[in-house]
């Protein structure tokens, strides 16, 4: 029994080891996408800005977390907060800045560095998940900074491959959507809404090897190197090998 559980939790760590240090969205979980690709580097300024797309989805569904692209300058380290809000529509095809469904920072943010290296996947987890209804309309919007300003980095939300989806992009202000208008134009940021199973406390989690393993991370990693899990396999396979040894020396024993 002290042998399965070893091999049990040396085939977790690999196993989790994959899933945590990506941004990149399971397919399986993706309940919108706004378009097809992130195109470029163009993108829509989200440090001065809040920046607010709508969506619809297809089905009934628990929003659970976000990914889009971002552009940065300069960049060598990142640790500036990502804010969130889902917003409700007026009716007439416009978010409604009285009715804010849900908003928040950012959590368990993964930001990994795609080509041209100026341009970066981020993913992240609503602070709560979000029940949403099929044939609605609805709006993201997506903030970076701890104020509404010029950063150094220049955050900027990559436009999409597909133009003209659903209604026009808005932006605002601040939290409150002073200034709230119309961007103008047919381009529009690129996300993906994703719904993860939940595990019995309503956090997030993957599911492994049948059971659910929420996923603690807080901290906001910019994977250069942490693009894929490798990085970490010398000290799976030392893990593994010690684990190896044990058995080896146990069942010698025995």
């Amino acid at each position: 029994m002290a042998i399965n559980r070893l091999l049990a939790g040396i085939l977790a760590l690999i196993l989790i080891a994959g899933v945590a240090q990506s941004s990149e969205a399971d397919p399986e979980d993706i309940i919108f996408e706004n378009g097809n690709n992130a195109a470029g580097t163009v993108g829509f300024e989200i440090d001065r800005f809040i920046i607010i797309e709508d969506f619809m989805l297809d089905e009934d569904a628990t929003l659970t977390d976000v990914h889009f692209v971002m552009t940065l300058s300069g960049v060598t380290s990142f640790d500036i907060p990502i804010d969130y809000k889902i917003i409700a529509d007026t009716g007439s095809s416009s978010p409604d800045p009285s009715s804010i469904i849900a908003s928040g920072n950012a959590a368990n943010v993964v930001v990994t560095e795609l080509t041209p290296s100026t341009r970066f996947e981020v993913g992240f987890d609503l602070a709560t998940p979000v029940t949403l209804n099929a044939g609605v309309r609805y709006w993201l919007g997506l903030h970076v900074g701890s104020s509404y300003g010029n950063l150094p980095e220049d955050p900027r939300w990559t436009v999409s491959d597909v133009p003209n989806i659903g209604a026009n992009t808005y932006s605002a202000t601040s939290d409150s959507l002073a200034g709230l208008g119309k961007v103008g134009g047919s381009l529009e940021p690129w996300f993906q809404l994703t719904s993860k199973k939940q595990d019995g406390s309503g956090g997030n989690g993957k599911v492994i090897g049948g059971e659910i393993i929420p996923i603690e991370s807080t901290g906001l990693l910019l994977a250069g190197m942490q693009t894929s899990a490798f990085w970490m396999l010398p000290a799976l396979a030392g893990i593994a090998g010690a684990g190896a040894y044990f058995i080896r020396t146990r069942m010698n024993k025995e």
